[in-house]
């Protein structure tokens, strides 16, 4: 399997703002801030591809807790720990996109991968 990782530089964005600041946006504002930009982002696959999995896990962070959220006791506890969690990791992809790093999350990658073509 081969990734854009080696020699990647986030191309300019279609949005005129930095790459890095829109992919820290789409992470850090839930799955509503990674719809807006992959929606509004035209031009750069790296913000595309972001903004996509960005999404695809703020989703699933917060599908997986309502889920827990009606096991009772033990479901709270658990939700507690997913939603930390799932934020730590949000926050952790965020920082890491906004310096320009190419990375996959497992399962959510590749479909990402393949969705995020830029589009004209």
């Amino acid at each position: 399997m081969s990734y854009p990782e080696n020699n990647y530089e986030p191309s300019d964005s279609s949005l005129n703002v930095r790459p890095g600041i829109l992919t820290l946006l789409a992470y850090v504002f839930w799955w509503v801030g990674g719809l807006i930009v992959f929606v509004a982002e035209r031009k750069s696959y790296f913000v595309r591809f972001h903004a996509l999995q960005a999404t695809i896990l703020a989703l699933a962070i917060t599908v997986a807790s309502a889920v827990l959220g009606v096991i009772p006791f033990v479901g709270g506890i658990l939700r507690a720990v997913l939603s930390f969690g799932g934020w730590m990791v949000l926050i952790l992809c965020g920082i890491k996109s906004y310096n320009g790093q190419w990375f996959e999350l497992p399962f959510i990658g590749e479909f990402c991968r393949v969705n995020a073509k830029p589009r004209a």
